[in-house]
């Protein structure tokens, strides 16, 4: 995925997403048992950003670890990146200012 300079390569394995390549860096994903994302390291097992659900997962909560604003996911594992302006997938909103800003985004 490309948006201007930046792009974003995301790597799965069986169907499920795994990490990602941005900036010349890779990153992984790290999954709770019930299979939410709740944080992303480096490369180098270095956290990146963790995120907090509610018990309903309808809130997330991340913090900006390297200087970028985090992805933010949604209970249906949607990602949002939001500093660079890349949306996908929504098919469930978290947090209303997006839903409302980008609900008409293709």
């Amino acid at each position: 995925m490309t948006n201007g300079e930046d792009s974003l390569e995301f790597y799965y394995d069986t169907g499920r997403p795994i990490g990602f390549y941005y900036d010349g860096e890779m990153y992984y994903y790290v999954f709770n048992l019930q299979g939410d994302i709740i944080a992303i390291v480096d490369d180098h097992s270095n956290l990146q950003v963790r995120y907090y659900y509610d018990v309903e997962v309808a809130n997330y909560h991340g913090y900006r670890v390297f200087g970028k604003k985090p992805f933010k996911y949604t209970k249906t594992t949607t990602y949002i990146f939001c500093e660079q302006g890349i949306f996908v997938g929504f098919s469930s909103y978290t947090d209303t200012y997006l839903a409302e800003r980008y609900k008409n985004h293709p």
